[in-house]
């Protein structure tokens, strides 16, 4: 009877439907509606449809607040117990679905971070937009970039991350610093930074070229080596080059490292609080405009602050023997970068970096002599501001960036002794690359370098590699005069594919307007893949480097020298046993010629290019690129490097001649909260001449000594160095930010670490200058907000 009841309704509804004026459809208004015959009579329920509510938010990286772009989210119905959506996010982390009302558990299993699950209600009775955070499974607190790998003809080439750099025990956020780690580079530091030069495969520091861009600035670090201006926050990754370079770098003999300039971030307002013991520095960053990114930064050192302090528990200090600051040591630094994206591929940008270095001492042992007084005054000042317009269209790229620098360095210790100069700097850099077809890439670049000087000086002669035989007060060298610096360079590439081969010629050329040269300097590197994983390489090249301005500047030095020179040999093989993991082997010999020395000790502002020398070693590094929780290498450098200060004169080793430098580095972290690093540095000591009991000279008008020696340069050698690093860090996570801590132990053991040799006035006794931490537990502690 009920089966009967319903196909009576739809008999009857199919049967007015013959007599009515249009067509009707019997089933319209019974589609989705709901009977009910309990009690006899027939009930019809229309269907009505289920509105749907929208659901919106954003998913962030828990801490950092970086939005997860193209992150999965599952919607599961807890009536059903079924995914009923999977919405993507975009590439802001927004995300929308529409749900008919009820109960939801939205689940994001994202690599890299930990599970995240809640259960929400549709519709919601506030109607907020969820902002889901993400737990990371380990944290990284440098804003870092992923763009692609450069395509570079290197042969011995290295590149670092910003957070291995930073991260490198020892460093203490110094990312220059951790170069010195890398195959092929020695550093002899009292303190922390140069010291007496960054040494690339026996090539000294001025031999090298340091960039931050594509350019390089007055000074890199505070004092001479005291602590480094650039702040690891401005920086993206690191390049390091110790030989056979590609024909983009001219005006070097040594090797190259490259500070790659990042970007400020373009998702939110952030930045990073730095609070530590040597110093403190913020930096603020985030769009300003659709289209537009600015950052700000600071930091103010502490190092006059421990002095005071020094002096305060000193009971001895009033004595009137006690030398006295009369401006405490201060340095600070400043950075700012501006970034406008004008089309895709289609940007500019403009970065600033400043430092101010000061003190004045006095040291009332020391009397005012013929030439000196007992008071000495440094300050040092620089603004450089780089600017970078970076096209790229089809097959074409193009990065044209100048630059302009302001600098001042004084140097006071009385009216006879005294070094004021003004430096202002103007560059235009043009890189160009055109992808021709399969096989040819062409590279090629114009840049143009003017420099202006003004120089008020009154100062001893410069010492040079290797000299100690000659009286360098002897002879009072006057200047006041302004000189301008100019030189043009061109350099022209092609990188050739051919099947297992890439082949790249090159030729660098630029003019030294200075002494009236001209330099063209031919390059050549191979590349032959021998299989999937494993390829030799090797490159072979000409580099030349003009004079130093004060070796051809009169009455300095000698005008019209020719540039110095050096052949670049270099074969290796490198393999890689997974795709973060690989072995590298390098060989290498560099010839020197026309390398610039003083012609006698009778004059010492005579100069020639008569001196000649060579460089070879081999060296080997296995390495682990880092991943989510481990980074880290070893590697053995050996090295002789040797020379001839011109012609009946005895072959030496150069002053930083190490020929055994072993070195491992390791970083690990265990979870998201820790990160533990240590390294393990065996080095050789350098070469020093032995001036102990040789016979001197009384110089009156200055009361000094001046040692009369005139046996083998550079015959004697420090001892050799071994040193233990040691750093932790500790992360807090919160909703917003990232709060950290760190250690950071430089030579935990205090090993003595010889750089130089002190002698008492009269030379019968000597005594060995050692590195700081040899004596003081160098200990850098900080922490950390990132937000």
């Amino acid at each position: 009877m009920k089966r009967l009841g319903i196909s009576m309704v739809i008999f009857l509804g199919m049967v007015g439907s013959v007599f009515a004026s249009e067509p009707v459809n019997p089933l319209k208004d019974l589609a989705g509606a709901s009977f009910d015959i309990s009690g006899g009579e027939l009930t019809v329920t229309p269907y009505e449809p289920l509105s749907l509510y929208t659901v919106s938010g954003v998913v962030l990286e828990k801490g950092s607040r970086t939005p997860l772009a193209n992150t999965k989210i599952h919607v599961r119905d807890d009536k059903s117990r079924n995914i009923v959506q999977a919405p993507t996010t975009d590439g802001k982390g927004f995300f929308e679905i529409g749900l008919v009302p009820g109960d939801y558990t939205l689940i994001i299993a994202a690599s890299g971070y930990e599970k995240w699950e809640k259960t929400i209600k549709v519709p919601d009775p506030l109607g907020k937009a969820l902002v889901i955070r993400v737990t990371p499974q380990v944290l990284n607190p440098y804003h870092v970039i992923v763009r692609k790998k450069k395509d570079k003809p290197e042969v011995s080439a290295q590149s670092l991350s910003v957070t291995e750099a930073a991260s490198v025990p020892g460093s203490g956020r110094d990312v220059l610093k951790s170069v010195t780690s890398l195959p092929g580079v020695n550093s002899v530091s009292v303190f922390n930074g140069y010291g007496k030069g960054i040494t690339i495969r026996g090539s000294s520091q001025e031999d090298s070229l340091f960039l931050l861009g594509d350019h390089s600035i007055p000074a890199f670090y505070h004092f001479g080596g005291f602590e480094s201006i650039v702040e690891p926050e401005m920086i993206e990754s690191m390049d390091y080059n110790a030989g056979g370079f590609s024909a983009e770098y001219g005006n070097a003999m040594g090797g190259v490292v490259g500070m790659n300039l990042r970007r400020p971030r373009t998702d939110r307002f952030g930045g990073y609080v730095n609070l530590g013991l040597l110093s403190s520095s913020f930096m603020v960053e985030g769009p300003v405009g659709e289209k537009d990114s600015l950052s700000f930064g600071m930091k103010r050192g502490f190092i006059d602050s421990y002095i005071k302090m020094a002096e305060e528990v000193d009971e001895h200090r009033n004595d009137d023997n006690d030398g006295r600051f009369l401006k405490y040591p201060v340095y600070y630094d400043a950075n700012f970068a501006y970034c406008h994206r004008i089309a895709e591929g289609n940007e500019m940008r403009v970065t600033g970096i400043g430092a101010d270095d000061t003190f004045e001492y006095s040291d009332a042992e020391n009397a005012v002599a013929e030439r000196y007084s007992n008071t000495t005054s440094h300050r040092q000042q620089f603004a450089t501001f780089i600017g970078e317009w970076d096209y790229k269209t089809g097959d074409v790229r193009s990065v044209l960036s100048p630059m302009v620098s302001s600098s001042r360095l004084t140097w006071d210790q009385g009216d006879r002794a005294y070094f004021k100069q003004n430096v202002n700097a103007m560059a235009l850099n043009e890189k160009a690359e055109y992808r021709l077809n399969d096989t040819h890439r062409l590279k090629g670049g114009v840049r143009v370098d003017y420099v202006k000087v003004n120089l008020d000086s009154n100062s001893m002669v410069p010492e040079k590699e290797g000299e100690i035989s000659y009286d360098h007060t002897d002879l009072e060298l006057k200047i006041n005069r302004d000189f301008s610096l100019f030189y043009p360079t061109v350099y022209l590439m092609d990188q050739v594919s051919l099947g297992r081969f890439t082949v790249t010629p090159g030729l660098h050329y630029f003019r030294d307007t200075e002494n009236g040269h001209d330099l063209v300097d031919p390059r050549l590197s191979v590349r032959m893949r021998l299989t999937q994983d494993t390829t030799f390489k090797t490159a072979l090249g000409l580099y030349s480097q003009m004079p130093q301005y004060d070796e051809c500047l009169e009455p300095w030095g000698t005008e019209g020298l020719e540039p110095e020179r050096s052949v670049h040999a270099v074969a290796g093989i490198e393999h890689y046993f997974t795709d973060s993991l690989f072995l590298d082997v390098q060989a290498y010999k560099k010839t020197f010629s026309n390398l610039v020395v003083r012609e006698s000790a009778d004059n010492p502002t005579a100069y020639s290019n008569s001196g000649k020398g060579e460089s070879y070693g081999a060296e080997i590094m296995l390495r682990q690129n880092m991943t989510d929780r481990f980074f880290g290498w070893i590697s053995y450098s050996y090295a002789v490097a040797r020379r001839t200060d011109g012609p009946g004169r005895p072959e030496r080793y150069f002053d930083m001649d190490t020929p055994h430098n072993l070195v491992g580095v390791l970083n690990y972290k265990p979870n998201r909260n820790w990160s533990f690093g240590i390294r393990y540095q065996y080095v050789s000591g350098t070469p020093y001449t032995d001036l102990l009991n040789v016979n001197t000279r009384y110089d009156v008008d200055n009361d000094i000594y001046v040692p009369l020696y005139t046996g083998t340069v550079n015959e004697d050698r420090f001892k050799s160095h071994q040193q233990v690093d040691f750093r932790i860090d500790r992360y807090w996570l919160f909703d917003d930010c990232v709060l950290s801590a760190y250690l950071d132990f430089r030579n935990v053991f205090q090993s003595r670490y010889v750089t130089d040799m002190a002698y008492n006035p009269d030379y019968t006794a000597k005594e060995e200058v050692v590195s700081v931490d040899s004596e003081i537990p160098l200990i850098f502690v900080g922490m950390k907000i990132d937000f």
